[in-house]
């Protein structure tokens, strides 16, 4: 890595560490700070996102390993951290990263994530009955096998990557074997990540997929598109909602209660607590100009939480809406529909 390359990094860090309460990291290869994105963990001490030069591409990214947020350094990070003075350092890092995205961007990339085919087949087995079972049941659904088709949502991740001729897998086998038996996958909306439950219990499966959702990537590439979304048709001419949900069932039951009632939708999960990264993709990536926001958080996500990410956006005009169950017991909407209490707190109306 050229010296000047290193230098708008050194120069990042600097920034981080002087102004925004940063640490160095990793030998001083990476600077980590607290989420602007999710506002990290209650301890005041905890920094989860760490930012760095990435060996393979030279490019400068920052990623938040609490809620998920990552991405390249740009222009739209120096503004959610409400960095305007330092000019200076904002252009050396973006001058960096627009050298290193020249040098080291390939066709190959978007070729994959565009022309990429979902196909799902399945053996339909007692596993897969199992699996299909246990969506219904946690719903309160009758779905079948083409509709999770339809939904991007896959029972059995060895049978999907050699349906879709996938060529090798960036985990070990008896990873990829643990998680197409005993976990159900839910598909990027990119086509690049798989996001995996655990359904089987936690000791019966290696220490690093222990948690209830593990991402699996496909290509063993970083994209900004890791997010769960349920396939719909926009009429990019009409107001348009957003809904987002942490995790996958939730978005689902969102979606199973509401498609009447807001037509023409979004319905993504975050798979995690990353709304604000979401959101900020979600607006680039379509050039919505006319909609509102809905975010659906379990109820270990406060409302000072989502007023941070209402204060982050604000200066779009659009309505937010806060979604909470209120249903004693229940934390979230990935539930059956008698399972759903919903109260709706308006913090904009346009």
């Amino acid at each position: 890595m050229k010296r000047n390359e290193i230098a708008a990094f050194e120069m990042l860090k600097n920034l981080i560490i002087t102004k925004y309460n940063g640490k160095s990291a990793a030998g001083g290869r990476e600077v980590t700070k607290r989420c602007h994105y999710c506002g990290d963990s209650r301890n005041l001490s905890s920094r989860h996102m760490y930012i760095g030069v990435n060996k393979n591409t030279g490019l400068i990214n920052y990623n938040c390993f609490k809620c998920g947020a990552h991405g390249i350094v740009g222009s739209d990070f120096f503004r959610d951290i409400g960095e305007f003075d330092d000019q200076i350092t904002i252009e050396a890092v973006l001058e960096h990263n627009k050298k290193s995205h020249s040098i080291y961007s390939t066709p190959s990339n978007s070729i994959i994530q565009n022309r990429f085919k979902p196909i799902i087949n399945y053996n339909y087995d007692e596993t897969i009955e199992k699996k299909l079972a246990y969506i219904n049941k946690r719903l309160g659904l009758t779905l079948d096998i083409n509709d999770l088709k339809r939904l991007k949502i896959i029972l059995n991740l060895n049978e999907y990557l050699q349906a879709n001729k996938v060529n090798g897998i960036t985990r070990s086998q008896d990873i990829v074997n643990c998680m197409s038996f005993g976990f159900i996958g839910f598909l990027s909306i990119d086509n690049c990540y798989v996001t995996m439950r655990r359904l089987i219990k936690e000791e019966s499966v290696p220490p690093g997929i222990r948690h209830r959702y593990t991402n699996y990537n496909i290509y063993n590439r970083e994209t900004n598109g890791r997010f769960y979304a349920i396939p719909v048709v926009l009429d990019m001419s009409k107001h348009i909602n957003i809904h987002i949900a942490e995790g996958p069932f939730d978005i689902l039951g969102i979606y199973r209660d509401n498609q009447n009632k807001y037509p023409n939708s979004i319905w993504i999960a975050v798979c995690g607590k990353g709304y604000a990264n979401c959101i900020k993709t979600i607006i680039s990536n379509l050039g919505l100009i006319d909609f509102d926001i809905h975010i659906y958080p379990d109820n270990d996500f406060t409302d000072d939480e989502c007023l941070r990410i209402f204060n982050l956006i604000r200066f779009i005009n659009c309505g937010f809406y806060i979604h909470r169950n209120l249903m004693p017991g229940e934390k979230d909407f990935g539930v059956p529909r008698e399972q759903i209490k919903e109260y709706i707190k308006v913090i904009r109306q346009i």
